[in-house]
């Protein structure tokens, strides 16, 4: 599930973490073929990242996993590849030099290749704050380097790496590491010919096996009872060969499991795209029966004010001549279907998308200042909410009525707007000139004007990153009217990406037969001009 989230948000560092954490889920259940297929993914998005720590974990685990596998060219390949990155900055504090050269050793000691292995432990031991800051890593080179002493009979040195690492392990009551430190007692005894202190050893591995609790460590220590070959192991001999079979069940169902939740979890999302398909067909047929009733609503309406308007012999034969051709041509049809949409569209995008952001803006202090007083300031933002939903049943009621034609005080519904923007992160600066006449504007200039104020300072809002916008509207000559929003935001790039908010805007200014321009402002911040040409006074 976090996988899935995180690949969504297209965050590298987490989607190759969660693939590193699946890999060391699926070797500790030896399900070697997995582990390799996701740490190999985590390698990848790491290094989208350059995460040099992250990429260091990556192969050291997968040096391990070949190891496991007996690939032992990879292995070695992947773990000389961790230990040059080990060197590099930063990776000190997790002691990566010191663990890849204990893995290292580990490799050579399987290989049988006791000089190569000894050199990594003496340079791993040369860390004098090893024993200090990282005991654990310590008592398993000095444990290393007892085998290592075993194997070619330096006897004394053996046993007083061995006494040393044990007791570090036993202080900080490490059971698996304790049970490795009885079985390399035992091997020391072994050599030697002891064969009393080696069984003494070995139950003592068996009894510390017991608290553990997992089965590989005490099928371990029974297999080098065995090895005693003694006719009284039979006992232990029977309980090997039943862990043994219950280990290897154990290991099948769990790689049952980690594949059964893979496949369930593809099933939900499958269903998760099924409902997604069924959600978008639902919203397709709502929205089509939606324009099919502004169509009906449209010839309703066109019908009253045909009976309405008697009087006017010329109006009436246009409307008729207008509505025939509606019924008799099926593309006039289809053309006036797309506008609708288009008209809804932006009446959604201008007005209620841009209410909704202004009280998303003003309820912003409440995630910064949860104080009481910070609350009382935002109450008035969430009752606006319910003003944007009279809007909305508005709007599916009544699409051919404008909102501004029933405005008497024009002005007041502009400072409205502005105040309803106005935040603790953008200061508004308005100015609306008293010298300029609003009788002078129709209705739909004023819808037109209003909602590229609206979608102006909506934009600075959500794209600018200003802390200031100035707007000033006032007469520039007699009969040309202008617009200004100055900001102190990013620039430029701000405002020319073309949007559906900036293609509206255009279309808007050109209805009015005016004219939009943008301009840089030094050190920093964009100017826009909207100039709109009226009727001659």
């Amino acid at each position: 599930s976090a996988q899935r989230i995180y690949l969504r948000k297209k965050d590298s560092l987490n989607v190759g973490r969660i693939f590193i954490n699946i890999s060391e889920l699926n070797y500790k259940i030896r399900n070697y073929s997995q582990a390799e297929k996701s740490v190999v993914l985590a390698i990848k998005h790491f290094k989208k990242i350059h995460d040099t720590y992250d990429i260091w974990k990556s192969y050291t685990l997968l040096g391990l996993i070949y190891l496991n596998q007996k690939e032992y060219l990879k292995a070695e390949d992947f773990l000389l590849k961790a230990l040059n990155l080990s060197k590099s900055k930063g990776l000190e504090v997790y002691m990566s030099y010191e663990t890849t050269l204990s893995n290292l050793a580990y490799f050579y000691i399987e290989q049988k290749n006791y000089k190569k292995a000894l050199n990594f432990i003496e340079l791993g031991l040369q860390n004098s704050n090893l024993f200090q800051d990282y005991p654990e890593l310590y008592s398993s080179l000095l444990n290393f380097r007892a085998k290592i002493f075993i194997h070619e009979s330096l006897f004394d040195l053996a046993l007083t790496d061995l006494n040393a690492s044990l007791k570090i392990r036993e202080q900080l009551n490490l059971n698996f590491k304790i049970v490795d430190s009885y079985i390399n007692f035992a091997e020391y005894h072994k050599m030697q010919g002891n064969t009393n202190e080696t069984l003494r050893y070995l139950i003592l591995a068996l009894d510390e096996s017991v608290k553990c609790k997992t089965l590989e460590v005490k099928v371990t220590v029974l297999q080098k009872l065995l090895e005693l070959n003694d006719e009284s192991f039979l006992s232990y001999a029977q309980e090997y060969i039943t862990l043994n079979d219950s280990l290897i069940d154990l290991e099948r169902k769990n790689a049952e499991k980690f594949a059964r939740i893979e496949f369930e979890a593809d099933e939900l999302e499958r269903e998760k795209g099924e409902l997604l398909q069924k959600n978008k067909t639902l919203l397709r047929w709502g929205s089509t029966s939606a324009v099919f009733l502004g169509l009906g609503f449209v010839i309703y309406y066109q019908r009253n004010r045909h009976r309405h308007l008697k009087n006017k012999q010329k109006q009436e034969e246009l409307n008729l001549s207008v509505y025939r051709l509606m019924l008799s041509r099926q593309e006039e049809l289809e053309r006036v279907r797309q506008e609708e949409k288009n008209r809804i569209a932006e009446e959604l995008h201008d007005n209620i998308m841009n209410k909704m952001a202004s009280v998303r803006f003003n309820l912003t202090p409440l995630e910064y200042e949860p104080d009481p007083e910070a609350v009382r300031k935002t109450l008035p933002y969430v009752h606006s909410i319910q003003d944007i939903e009279k809007e909305i049943r508005k709007l599916s009621h009544d699409l051919h009525r404008e909102v501004f034609e029933s405005q008497q005080d024009y002005r007041g519904l502009l400072e409205q707007l502005c105040h309803e923007y106005q935040n603790q992160q953008v200061s508004l600066f308005v100015e609306i000139n008293k010298e300029v006449r609003w009788n002078r504007f129709s209705a739909d200039q004023k819808m037109h004007l209003y909602r590229l104020l609206q979608e102006g300072i909506s934009n600075v809002m959500k794209h600018s990153g200003a802390t200031q916008l100035k707007i000033h509207l006032h007469m520039l000559e007699k009969d040309l009217f202008e617009m200004e929003l100055e900001d102190n935001g990013k620039g430029m790039g701000v405002f020319t990406q073309e949007g559906l908010g900036l293609k509206t805007m255009k279309k808007r200014v050109d209805a009015m037969g005016g004219n939009l321009h943008f301009s840089k402002v030094e050190p920093k911040g964009t100017l826009l001009q909207i100039h709109i040409p009226l009727e001659a006074d």
